[in-house]
């Protein structure tokens, strides 16, 4: 599983306040003239209008020859993921980014063994600025501590998190957040 969330910003809000968007990375191997010059990736959302993708501030839906950079370099492209603002009230809800493979006329690119070359889907989860709810993130993906027992650094024994609202309230707001006690036994 590979995914990441994302938060709109008020419908119209040039400036994306409180917009929380994300980048993830896409490689072409081999990195060589060839490959750069016939290949490209297309970006395909499951749900339309509820994101854009964009590489280096212009906004895209396939990655060409013009994204790869130079033969024998990094052959990397860095893609920003946005939320948009529909103006529907649907809470947190999902998509998911597809990635087709193709040369430049749109057909596959196949293996030695005649298999299509493939790239994974992404999911993003969209929190949704037009309802009321609470976004809670973890850092690294995983929130972990250990019981303090000394023997470590501090470090191993505190993880931290975000929360936030995903829209302005319109009165007072409590987030109560607890722990439990798990015990395991192995």
């Amino acid at each position: 599983f590979t995914g990441f969330s994302v938060a709109e910003a008020k419908k119209g809000d040039t400036s994306r306040t409180g917009a929380i968007d994300e980048y993830y990375n896409v490689y072409l191997r081999p990195c060589t003239s060839d490959m750069i010059a016939k290949t490209e990736v297309r970006i395909v959302p499951t749900v339309a209008r509820q994101i854009t993708t964009s590489i280096d501030g212009g906004v895209v839906s396939k990655i060409s020859s013009s994204h790869w950079g130079p033969a024998g370099g990094d052959c990397h492209v860095r893609v920003k993921v946005a939320a948009e603002d529909d103006g529907l009230q649907e809470g947190d809800h999902y998509l998911t980014l597809k990635h087709l493979v193709t040369d430049t006329s749109g057909h596959d690119i196949a293996l030695g063994d005649g298999s299509p070359i493939l790239a994974s889907n992404i999911l993003v989860r969209i929190y949704d600025y037009d309802t009321a709810g609470v976004m809670i993130r973890s850092t690294g993906g995983v929130t972990a501590t250990m019981e303090y027992t000394g023997f470590m650094g501090a470090q191993y024994y505190t993880d931290t998190y975000m929360v936030r609202l995903t829209s302005p309230p319109s009165g007072t707001v409590t987030v109560t957040a607890w722990s439990k006690e798990v015990e395991m036994w192995l």
